[in-house]
Protein backbone atom coordinates (compact mmCIF):
# COMPACT_ATOMS: atom_id res chain seq x y z
CA UNK A 1 0.00 0.00 0.00
CA UNK A 2 1.33 3.46 -0.84
CA UNK A 3 0.20 6.70 0.68
CA UNK A 4 1.15 10.27 -0.02
CA UNK A 5 0.49 12.96 2.60
CA UNK A 6 -1.94 11.22 4.97
CA UNK A 7 -5.47 12.63 5.08
CA UNK A 8 -6.12 13.73 8.69
CA UNK A 9 -9.67 12.34 8.77
CA UNK A 10 -8.48 8.91 7.62
CA UNK A 11 -5.13 8.68 9.34
CA UNK A 12 -6.30 7.12 12.65
CA UNK A 13 -8.11 4.27 10.91
CA UNK A 14 -5.48 3.49 8.30
CA UNK A 15 -2.85 1.90 10.54
CA UNK A 16 -5.37 -0.43 12.20
CA UNK A 17 -6.86 -1.31 8.81
CA UNK A 18 -3.37 -2.01 7.51
CA UNK A 19 -2.51 -4.12 10.52
CA UNK A 20 -5.63 -6.25 10.08
CA UNK A 21 -4.42 -7.19 6.60
CA UNK A 22 -0.88 -8.02 7.77
CA UNK A 23 0.55 -6.37 4.69
CA UNK A 24 3.53 -4.18 4.07
CA UNK A 25 3.01 -0.42 4.14
CA UNK A 26 5.06 1.99 2.03
CA UNK A 27 4.36 5.67 2.46
CA UNK A 28 5.86 8.73 0.84
CA UNK A 29 5.59 12.43 1.55
CA UNK A 30 7.56 15.63 1.19
CA UNK A 31 7.91 15.82 4.97
CA UNK A 32 10.03 13.40 6.98
CA UNK A 33 8.06 14.41 10.09
CA UNK A 34 4.76 13.31 8.53
CA UNK A 35 6.34 10.01 7.56
CA UNK A 36 7.54 9.46 11.13
CA UNK A 37 3.98 10.03 12.35
CA UNK A 38 2.56 7.48 9.91
CA UNK A 39 5.27 4.95 10.74
CA UNK A 40 4.71 5.37 14.48
CA UNK A 41 0.93 4.97 14.07
CA UNK A 42 1.41 1.77 12.06
CA UNK A 43 3.83 0.35 14.59
CA UNK A 44 1.56 1.29 17.50
CA UNK A 45 -1.41 -0.39 15.82
CA UNK A 46 0.35 -3.74 15.93
CA UNK A 47 4.06 -4.01 15.43
CA UNK A 48 5.27 -7.24 13.93
CA UNK A 49 2.26 -7.95 11.73
CA UNK A 50 3.75 -6.22 8.72
CA UNK A 51 6.62 -4.01 7.69
CA UNK A 52 6.65 -0.25 7.26
CA UNK A 53 8.96 1.66 4.90
CA UNK A 54 8.96 5.32 3.95
CA UNK A 55 10.68 7.69 1.57
CA UNK A 56 10.78 11.46 1.34
CA UNK A 57 9.65 12.39 -2.17
CA UNK A 58 7.73 15.09 -4.01
CA UNK A 59 5.12 13.90 -6.52
CA UNK A 60 5.34 17.30 -8.16
CA UNK A 61 8.80 16.31 -9.40
CA UNK A 62 8.90 13.87 -12.31
CA UNK A 63 12.18 12.30 -11.17
CA UNK A 64 10.63 11.33 -7.83
CA UNK A 65 7.70 9.43 -9.35
CA UNK A 66 9.68 6.47 -10.68
CA UNK A 67 11.92 6.53 -7.61
CA UNK A 68 8.89 6.11 -5.33
CA UNK A 69 7.83 2.92 -7.09
CA UNK A 70 11.40 1.59 -7.32
CA UNK A 71 11.92 2.12 -3.59
CA UNK A 72 8.60 0.47 -2.70
CA UNK A 73 9.48 -2.59 -4.76
CA UNK A 74 13.02 -2.62 -3.38
CA UNK A 75 11.66 -2.53 0.17
CA UNK A 76 9.15 -5.37 -0.21
CA UNK A 77 9.77 -7.10 -3.53
CA UNK A 78 6.24 -6.46 -4.81
CA UNK A 79 3.62 -3.75 -5.16
CA UNK A 80 0.00 -4.76 -4.56
CA UNK A 81 -1.84 -1.44 -4.27
CA UNK A 82 -1.21 2.18 -5.18
CA UNK A 83 -3.27 4.94 -3.56
CA UNK A 84 -2.97 8.17 -5.54
CA UNK A 85 -4.21 10.71 -3.02
CA UNK A 86 -1.79 13.60 -3.30
CA UNK A 87 -3.36 16.96 -4.06
CA UNK A 88 -2.33 20.58 -4.39
CA UNK A 89 -4.65 23.55 -4.11
CA UNK A 90 -3.64 27.15 -4.47
CA UNK A 91 -6.49 29.41 -3.45
CA UNK A 92 -6.26 32.51 -5.56
CA UNK A 93 -8.32 34.26 -8.17
CA UNK A 94 -7.52 33.89 -11.85
CA UNK A 95 -5.96 37.34 -12.07
CA UNK A 96 -3.43 36.61 -9.35
CA UNK A 97 -2.51 32.97 -9.97
CA UNK A 98 1.15 32.74 -10.90
CA UNK A 99 2.45 30.41 -13.60
CA UNK A 100 4.45 28.60 -10.89
CA UNK A 101 1.34 27.97 -8.76
CA UNK A 102 -0.61 26.79 -11.79
CA UNK A 103 2.22 24.48 -12.89
CA UNK A 104 2.56 22.99 -9.38
CA UNK A 105 -1.18 22.29 -9.22
CA UNK A 106 -1.14 20.56 -12.62
CA UNK A 107 2.01 18.60 -11.71
CA UNK A 108 0.56 17.25 -8.46
CA UNK A 109 -3.10 16.83 -9.42
CA UNK A 110 -2.81 15.63 -13.03
CA UNK A 111 0.70 14.54 -13.98
CA UNK A 112 1.61 12.74 -10.74
CA UNK A 113 -1.31 10.29 -10.61
CA UNK A 114 -0.87 9.44 -14.28
CA UNK A 115 2.90 8.90 -14.24
CA UNK A 116 2.95 7.28 -10.81
CA UNK A 117 0.34 4.81 -12.06
CA UNK A 118 2.36 4.30 -15.23
CA UNK A 119 5.49 3.48 -13.20
CA UNK A 120 3.49 1.15 -10.94
CA UNK A 121 1.63 -0.69 -13.71
CA UNK A 122 4.22 -3.41 -14.48
CA UNK A 123 4.41 -4.29 -10.78
CA UNK A 124 0.64 -4.18 -10.27
CA UNK A 125 0.11 -6.48 -13.24
CA UNK A 126 2.44 -9.05 -11.65
CA UNK A 127 0.42 -9.11 -8.43
CA UNK A 128 -3.03 -8.63 -9.91
CA UNK A 129 -3.24 -5.28 -8.09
Amino acid sequence: MCLQEPVPELEPSLPSTWQSTKRNWFSFARSADKLKTVQAACEQAGSGKGNVATVVADVGKQEDLERIIKEAVAAFGVLDVLVNNAAALVINDVEHTSPESFDRTIAVNLRAPFFLSQAAMPHLKKTGG
